[in-house]
């Protein structure tokens, strides 16, 4: 019981180390699991989650240059910053290919009840729903990507 107390104690903290960071004002760890960098913490400070400053030194007019970047803050927030962009391209992509998926599924499906369906006045109906369904599954999947590009020029 002694072993597992302990591994769990060191399993926690370190993901604590490992997912979050301390509010600059009160010191409370907080984690960021999605959305925008734009942090606000219990005890009511604003701030931005990459360079940890309120207002954030990182976009915008105040945006620093990549050096001076490197030179103030380190590696470290660099790094945060680019896994910050991989992880809201990553969920964009998925949100297409899922869609793509979807759209392929339904048309398959569509392929196959047309080749079963029995009678003629209904499976008109069917047709014309799954076709719609079909449609969107298109339509939202291209969505994903007009989000992201819109999303990477702010």
């Amino acid at each position: 019981m002694k072993n597992i107390s302990s591994e769990f104690k060191l399993t926690t903290s370190g993901w604590t180390v490992a997912n979050t960071k301390q509010c600059p004002k009160c010191k409370i760890p907080i984690e960021k699991n999605k959305g925008c960098n734009h942090m606000t913490c219990k005890c009511g400070f604003h701030f931005c989650w990459l360079c940890l400053h309120s207002p954030c030194i990182c976009y915008g007019s105040n945006r620093l240059q990549v050096q001076e970047f490197l030179e103030i803050f380190g590696n470290e927030v660099l790094r945060n910053h680019e896994k910050s962009h991989l992880d809201r391209y990553t969920y964009y992509h998925q949100g297409w290919a899922n869609n793509e998926i979807a759209r392929k599924k339904a048309l398959q499906n569509l392929i196959q009840m047309s080749s079963i369906w029995k009678k003629p006045s209904t499976y008109l109906n069917f047709k014309d729903a799954w076709k719609q369904i079909i449609e969107c599954r298109r339509i939202i999947k291209w969505s994903y990507v007009c989000i992201w590009i819109l999303s990477s020029q702010e």
